[in-house]
């Protein structure tokens, strides 16, 4: 029965995501799934935040209160993204991550692209760490539906800083997300890996900017972060953002038990 469900319900599901994104006005982020905006932190805004992620870093997870917490991937992610932390709810925690959850600004920059209401789940400080050994290759964040996602990098990324990684248009590749994910079922892999029926000249683009630049991101996209990650530590923001005719549930991601 579960294969049936994969099978049917989640090709019906990507097959009503491409009319939903055939019928998105025409623009950068149609085409490619993703478009950046230079500036959209000051200098300070990025270091200010830079300061907050660094008051509650710790070697491992642990509660803040209850309603944010502090995540370290290396103690549950199979030995994927073992270098990468989070400060998650940040809107729970500072009144700046607060201002910006409650100001629309990151929704109203969606809505005029797509014609669509998101809202935002949660706010995040990500921390990575030099890594070239367990970075998670390429992959989605969810099926059909999309989610999507707000990226403002709070440190340069250039070469070897471990940009994020795409691989444009590949959000309007939905036969290939599914057939990834039914193979991933028969192979009892996470349904979410992207193993299958990536091409030889598809090395996708490395998102390498400026401090304060902001990216937006349709995480049905294949991408990843770089593997090539050798110097400094990343910081950046992290928005996760759902449509508001999605289901509401409780954001628990990377929550300690």
């Amino acid at each position: 029965m579960k294969f049936l469900k994969i099978f049917f319900v989640y090709l019906y599901l990507e097959l009503k995501e491409k009319i939903i994104i055939f019928l998105w006005p025409n623009s950068q982020f149609k085409r490619d799934g993703i478009e950046t905006i230079e500036n959209f932190l000051t200098e300070k805004e990025c270091d200010y935040f830079i300061n907050v992620a660094e008051q509650f870093r710790e070697d491992k997870s642990y509660m803040i209160g209850e309603n944010a917490w502090f995540v370290n991937r290396s103690e549950k992610y199979d030995n994927q993204d073992s270098k990468v932390s989070q400060l998650m709810n940040l809107q729970n925690l500072d009144e700046k991550a607060k201002k910006l959850f409650l100001s629309k600004k990151i929704e109203t920059l969606f809505y005029n692209r797509i014609k669509e209401d998101l809202f935002i789940r949660s706010i995040s400080i990500q921390i990575d760490k030099p890594d070239t050994s367990t970075k998670r290759s390429w992959h989605v964040d969810n099926t059909a539906p999309a989610s999507y996602k707000a990226f403002i990098y709070l440190t340069d990324v250039h070469d070897n800083n471990g940009a994020y990684t795409v691989i444009k248009g590949t959000h309007k590749k939905n036969i290939r997300r599914w057939l990834n994910t039914v193979f991933n079922f028969i192979k009892n892999k996470p349904l979410t890996d992207v193993n299958y029926f990536i091409k030889s000249d598809e090395l996708g683009d490395e998102f390498k900017a400026k401090k304060g630049t902001l990216i937006m991101s349709n995480q049905t996209l294949f991408h990843r972060g770089s593997p090539f990650h050798s110097e400094k530590t990343r910081y950046m923001i992290v928005i996760y953002l759902r449509r508001s005719t999605d289901e509401i549930t409780e954001f628990v991601l990377g929550k300690p038990s």
